[in-house]
């Protein structure tokens, strides 16, 4: 049902899975047959029960349009916060006063000309079947290597996701 020309070659590097955490490094090489090619890797770790963290590194040389999409279950309801989006249920939604047990936050890094918006869109659950779903797109037009950062806490009742901010090293003459 697909006319991909060629499939690209994908690499599980790294994946540990510990008590209370998950690690997953992986890359593919789908982008190689453009002009500059691009490798594109993917750092997962996950606190269980917590937080997702998401690294995305795009390797390569040259300006690149940089995208990447994230679609949410269709009946998620997604509001704007400091740093991105609070994911919940729209059938959590306040009853008697109360808020739901949990949601999910979608945060990220502000750093490097990345742009954070939201759209509709599709999922699919099978072949010849669509649903209309929020989506989050990141973009950028980066000089490679480019990277992007996501946090994906777990909120509990009362919790508002602060800001999430990327440190980097202090030059030594600081």
């Amino acid at each position: 049902p697909f006319s991909w020309t060629s499939i690209p070659t994908v690499r599980a590097e790294k994946w540990i899975q510990g008590e209370t955490f998950s690690l997953f490094a992986g890359s593919h090489n789908g982008y190689e047959r453009l002009g500059d090619p691009i490798v594109h890797r993917r750092l997962i770790f996950h606190r269980h029960g917590g937080f997702w963290l998401v690294r995305d590194l795009a390797l390569g040389k040259g300006l690149h349009e940089l995208e990447t999409f994230w679609h949410f279950a269709p009946d998620l309801a997604l509001s704007p916060v400091e740093s991105g989006f609070i994911a919940e249920p729209f059938s959590s939604a306040p009853k008697n006063g109360t808020r739901p047990r949990t949601r999910l936050a979608f945060l990220t890094t502000q750093r490097g000309g990345w742009n954070c918006d939201q759209s509709s869109g599709y999922i699919s659950y099978g072949y010849g079947t669509k649903q209309a779903a929020p989506i989050v797109r990141l973009s950028a037009v980066a000089q490679l290597p480019a990277e992007s950062a996501t946090l994906l806490p777990v909120l509990r009742v009362g919790e508002i996701p602060g800001e999430f901010i990327e440190m980097s090293s202090v030059p030594e003459e600081v």
